[in-house]
């Protein structure tokens, strides 16, 4: 497994008040990136480096996109530069030389844009695998609903082959949820075969477009293709 090196930094975390602005809160329409440094200053700025050899990464890029964050009160970000930590289940914001981490408890929603494919998150889903208050990737939305859920787990000094130092080995997984008749389920596993089971209607048309387009359904952009194009048979 590729191993590097990493400077990690302890995060500022911005505290509840994230959500209370000075002055009325309904008449801002954007949260700026000056308004995200005034909650910070003044409170303890701790900025520890350390060298860590880690596999692997608890982030969803490698580095951070251009997207906007939504906060529970319904205001909307202006353009920031952000990746979304899946381990510690928070968006993290470059200002400078820190990162403003902003947990999920505070965000109604997020999106990375200029993307090829849609980074849309929300949250709000709940079944007996999904809490209502984990942020999801919605594939697409129609008919039915595809949600990808992210996961990171972290094994901590995991003893390398013939090299006497340990790294810390991060692990990505998805779990994938199809909404449909107000009911949220898991799909068992990310195969043709499984999600064709998952599915009421179309399931030779689907069939038929997996074949032509060539998809593998354990890509997560032709799982996206996949279930955008299943909704558009419901509107013909």
């Amino acid at each position: 497994m590729l191993k590097h090196q990493i400077k990690s930094s302890i995060f500022v975390c911005l505290l509840a008040t994230l959500v209370t602005f000075p002055g009325n809160a309904e008449a801002q329409s954007e949260i700026t990136v000056e308004t995200l440094r005034e909650l910070a200053e003044g409170r303890s700025l701790v900025r520890a480096i350390r060298e860590v050899e880690t596999a692997g990464s608890p982030y969803l890029f490698e580095d951070f996109k251009a997207g906007h964050i939504t906060l529970s009160n319904g205001v909307n970000s202006e353009r920031l530069m952000m990746n979304y930590n899946i381990h510690k289940e928070r968006v993290e914001v470059i200002q400078g030389d820190f990162a403003l981490s902003i947990m999920s408890d505070r965000l109604a929603g997020f999106e990375f844009t200029d993307m090829e494919s849609r980074y849309l998150f929300r949250n709000g889903y709940e079944s007996s695998r999904l809490s209502p208050d984990d942020f999801v990737r919605v594939l697409a939305d129609g008919e039915i609903t595809a949600l990808l859920k992210y996961n990171v787990s972290l094994q901590q000094d995991v003893p390398t082959y013939s090299v006497a130092t340990q790294q810390d080995r991060y692990t990505k997984s998805q779990r994938l949820f199809i909404k449909k008749d107000g009911d949220i389920q898991r799909v068992r596993r990310m195969n043709e075969r499984s999600i064709l089971r998952s599915l009421d209607h179309f399931q030779d048309e689907m069939r038929d477009f997996v074949r032509q387009e060539q998809l593998d359904l354990s890509s997560i952009n032709h799982l996206e293709r996949f279930f955008r194009h299943y909704n558009t048979l419901f509107e013909e």
